[in-house]
């Protein structure tokens, strides 16, 4: 009797194991698929159903131009309406990637902004000509933009 009770916990805890296994891994792979929502359908490049068009925007900050501000890249249109969300620079990353909802036709303007947190004066100064595109920016491609940010004013060595 004790070793049919002692067989029948163990088969429980065995059902209960492989119920939770299961659990686990579907949703896991339910997970997988919500964090991989950017799909490719017919050639087009969508997120959740949503046809995008990509924007890549590389910044090429020289070694010797030290940050004393917090600064952002940001995709604008003609009219300077944010096209999608800015992104803090961070010094080292090369490379920041944003999306639209496309096909779009206009001007897609690519720059870097003092963020819009506290500011501090600056010994050293820098600018950042802005990369302008213009025309159609179809479903699926890439629009490469690229910055180079220049030294305006240089620290005075008293």
């Amino acid at each position: 009797m004790k070793n049919q009770i002692k067989n029948l916990k163990k088969t429980k805890a065995m059902k209960t194991t492989k119920i939770i296994s299961v659990l686990s891994i579907a949703l896991i792979l339910l997970g997988t698929n919500f964090l991989n929502a950017a799909s490719t359908v017919n050639g087009n490049k969508t997120l959740g159903g949503i046809n995008l068009v990509r924007y890549q925007v590389s910044v090429n900050l020289p070694s010797d131009i030290k940050l004393c501000n917090v600064w952002a890249v940001e995709i604008t249109d003609a009219k300077g309406n944010t096209v999608a969300p800015m992104q803090v620079f961070i010094p080292g990353k090369t490379s920041y990637l944003f999306y639209e909802k496309g096909p779009v036709t206009g001007v897609r303007i690519a720059t870097m902004v003092l963020a819009p947190t506290m500011h501090y004066n600056c010994d050293a100064e820098f600018n950042v000509a802005p990369d302008v595109k213009f025309g159609t920016f179809k479903i699926g491609e890439t629009v490469n933009f690229y910055l180079i940010p220049s030294l305006i004013r240089t620290p005075s060595k008293d």
